[in-house]
């Protein structure tokens, strides 16, 4: 594509003195540039020159891409510090904002007005208080209608990230309610929903749940 590009690019302008087009004589060499500097070992080998004096290239570059050299020079340097910019400023950000940003808005985010509907997917508040928060936290939470905090609302979508697979691998909130309350065989007899207390523990159970769909009795 590239090829084609910069002949096309030769076609529309008229030759110069040497037979070449003007556009052509000019552009080429930033062209070349341009695409070497895509390779991470040429953007070093660029940086390692754009230390030294003006007109000082590297043997592969033509004489007369001396002109541009510089200016390639500043966009490099710019674009390695934006970069280390970005880098910092991304972790001086808080975690929450960070999980907002990253999930485009689309994280849900519970707090004392709507945590208490997870109720409506089959658990009870004693239940929310083992896997969200403790009872006077939570209840605080509740009360003055705080946002969770980030762990907190962890624990929320954990649970409901898990009750969703299990309604789904069953089909039935309440069959899929039995099983995570029932002791499991391929858990040496640990019941599914004691361990939603934990990130691991839910990942055993969705890998369980997994193994069902796909006609695996667990």
């Amino acid at each position: 594509m590239k090829i084609r590009w910069r002949k096309a690019l030769m076609k529309r302008q008229k030759p110069g003195p040497s037979g070449r087009s003007y556009s052509a004589r000019k552009t080429g060499p930033i062209i070349r540039m341009i695409w070497a500097s895509r390779n991470f070992f040429m953007v070093a080998v660029l940086k390692g020159f754009c230390g030294g004096k003006e007109g000082d290239l590297p043997s592969q570059f033509p004489p007369e891409a001396a002109f541009d050299f510089g200016a390639i020079c500043a966009y490099i340097s710019g674009q390695m510090a934006r970069r280390q910019f970005e880098v910092r400023a991304s972790a001086d950000i808080p975690i929450r904002k960070r999980l907002e940003i990253a999930s485009r808005g689309q994280l849900q985010a519970y707090d004392g007005a709507n945590v208490s509907e997870l109720t409506k997917l089959g658990f009870s508040m004693e239940e929310l208080y083992r896997f969200v928060a403790p009872r006077r936290t939570l209840a605080r939470r509740i009360a003055n209608r705080e946002t969770l905090t980030v762990s907190e609302n962890d624990g929320a979508l954990r649970v409901v990230r898990v009750m969703e697979l299990a309604k789904r691998v069953f089909g039935d909130q309440d069959r899929a309610h039995r099983w995570l309350r029932k002791p499991n065989r391929g858990m040496d007899g640990v019941v599914p929903l004691d361990l939603l207390e934990s990130e691991t523990g839910a990942v055993l159970v969705e890998q369980a749940l997994h193994q069902i769909d796909h006609g695996i009795y667990v």
